[in-house]
């Protein structure tokens, strides 16, 4: 009676595999194996799931001077330093009062 049972899912779903030809032949339908275009999408979204998860903060490094003499500060090279890892622009939008990080509900009642 339970093998029964089992034989009528199974030849289920061997009958959802195939498909009708207009000649009357059935097409049994393999499941296809994943393109690299689909594979690098669900990595892809899986990576931006993980980040989404977490709070990253980063530490950027100055370096003082290009001699990596100690005590010694080249204020040239640090300002080069910060304003092409975009510290000034962050600064100067911090400074007219946007915060750091902004939620959504927050950013769309803007």
């Amino acid at each position: 009676m339970i093998s029964k049972m089992f034989q009528e899912l199974r030849d289920t779903a061997e009958a959802a595999k195939t498909i009708s030809k207009s000649n009357g032949r059935f097409v049994t339908m393999k499941p296809r194996t994943p393109t690299v275009g689909a594979r690098f999408h669900d990595s892809l979204q899986s990576l931006v799931d993980q980040m989404a998860k977490c709070h990253p903060w980063f530490v950027r490094c100055i370096k003082p001077n290009n001699e990596k003499a100690p005590m010694k500060f080249d204020m040239l090279i640090v300002l080069e330093q910060l304003r092409y890892s975009g510290m000034l622009e962050t600064i100067s939008i911090r400074k007219t009062g946007y915060p750091i990080r902004m939620k959504f509900q927050q950013f769309a009642e803007r």
